[in-house]
């Protein structure tokens, strides 16, 4: 018995997947068949039939076959992806700190301006940060 995995294109609704994996079902030479509507694909066991004959019958209920499933790929991490993971933590780290001298409970070293005292100064910051993680995502 061998097995494939088919990309299918075209469904859209847990009804495309179920009607998809009823008609496979009954075909001659499909053993057993699961379709993924997340992933859009069929897994099917089959013997004595081709790959050919199995795209057809996706085709007859109305979907395309979109050949051999091959995995999702997980491409590299870039340099500069690392760089803004980074900057990301430290910023991060930085308004937690903030955040937590802000709240009274820890008694942390003071940080001159970036406090409550000063409202435009503290919100200007805050701004700026914010700008930081828009430009970096």
């Amino acid at each position: 018995m061998k097995k494939i995995m088919l990309s299918i294109g075209g469904m859209t609704c847990s009804g495309c997947s179920s009607g998809l994996e009823k008609y496979l079902n009954k075909q001659n030479g499909i053993k057993n068949e699961t379709v993924n509507l997340v992933l859009s694909v069929a897994t099917i066991e089959y013997e004595g039939i081709s790959i050919k004959n199995i795209e057809r019958f996706v085709r007859n209920v109305g979907f395309e076959s979109l050949g051999e499933f091959r995995g999702i790929d997980d491409g590299e991490t870039k340099p500069l992806d690392k760089l803004k993971l980074v900057i990301f933590g430290i910023l991060i780290i930085f308004m937690i700190y903030i955040y937590i001298y802000q709240s009274e409970r820890f008694y942390l070293p003071n940080i001159p301006y970036i406090n409550r005292d000063y409202p435009q100064i503290f919100s200007t910051i805050l701004f700026i940060i914010t700008l930081l993680f828009t430009w970096i995502f």
